[in-house]
């Protein structure tokens, strides 16, 4: 079933780009109305495409940022920002009101299978986190007043809730957050939350980069003793292989099978004296290199930190071919 889309996917980039390049410096209130698109989710989209949108700190105005612009080479790639860019995709923001009663914040988190809700009073500015945790303590201090148990959990949620904790849309969660103090922050501010960052978001990106050098790195042993392996079963020397592979005008030709690039791996197993060896065994040349070229393509966003996640498909292609080369 496919994903469920999201406001953020009714956001056309361009035509949010095209406006502030004939109108420069409108706040995200404007630009939202003159698109027509719903203001939280333009700010969700401005911030996290901080490679695109320049905010103001001043008038809170944005403006396309320039190619050149020196704030983008200050930019650190990797798993830990900007904040607003690690928000999960299908996130939708939930807000409460600080009289919605307990049982029912506490149904919806259940429901829902939230980890925290932002409550907010009624100018609209967040006040406090509600959580699982939260409202038990509630109940557990109204419990020692002889408060029932019903009439606790009627009681308004604002009674029950954590301190919010804030980070900006722009900052490095590596530097701005003590993730052995808190479980939870809100991205953005008690005016504009665009999101809510928990531990076990910042743990799963993690997971995804660590689990793709792995399997990264897995896959060029695996490679290493596929050539390995049928060079020696058809009683080919390595240094045939290596010395038939095509090298690019000055590139010096590897020596060795360890000092191979990974671009290079193909190019040994369907030289003219490899791809008689290998193409019974990983098929034509065409079809191996589809596979290859996108797995290729993963190691250099991964290896380059070229963006601020590993998409979940990207890994099932790592994990795939893993098994196709380790036969």
């Amino acid at each position: 079933m496919p994903p469920k889309p999201t406001p953020q996917d009714d956001i056309d980039l361009e035509a949010v780009i095209g406006l502030l390049e004939k109108r420069a410096d409108l706040r995200a209130r404007e630009i939202a109305t003159e698109l027509g698109v719903e203001r939280r989710s333009l700010n969700q989209v401005l911030h996290s495409r901080i490679d695109r949108f320049v905010k103001d700190p001043e008038d809170h105005t944005w403006r396309v940022r320039l190619e050149d612009s020196r704030d983008l080479l200050d930019r650190r790639p990797g798993p830990f920002g900007p904040a607003a860019a690690l928000i999960p995709e299908r996130q939708r923001l939930e807000v409460v009101d600080q009289t919605s009663t307990c049982r029912d914040v506490q149904r919806m988190i259940l429901e829902n299978d939230f980890s925290a809700i932002p409550v907010r009073n009624h100018d609209g500015e967040v006040i406090g986190i509600a959580t699982l945790e939260s409202i038990a303590e509630h109940l557990h201090r109204v419990d020692s007043k002889n408060t029932s148990l019903s009439d606790a959990l009627d009681s308004p949620i604002r009674h029950a809730c954590e301190r919010p904790r804030y980070v900006g849309p722009e900052s490095y969660i590596d530097r701005h957050v003590d993730w052995l103090d808190v479980q939870h922050v809100i991205v953005g501010t008690a005016r504009e939350p665009l999101g809510i960052l928990t531990i076990a978001d910042v743990w799963a990106i993690l997971h995804r980069f660590t689990e793709a050098f792995v399997l990264i790195h897995e896959i060029e042993l695996e490679l290493r003793r596929l050539i390995g392996r049928h060079a020696a079963a058809t009683e080919t020397p390595l240094g045939d292989l290596l010395a038939a592979m095509h090298v690019q005008d000055g590139i010096t030709r590897p020596s060795a099978i360890e000092r191979l690039s990974f671009s290079q791996y193909i190019h040994v197993m369907y030289s003219p004296v490899g791809a008689p060896i290998f193409e019974p065994v990983m098929g034509s040349r065409s079809i191996f290199r589809a596979s290859f070229d996108a797995v290729n393509r993963i190691r250099n966003d991964v290896m380059h930190f070229r963006d601020h996640t590993v998409p979940d498909a990207s890994i099932n292609t790592l994990r795939s071919f893993r098994m196709t080369v380790r036969g």
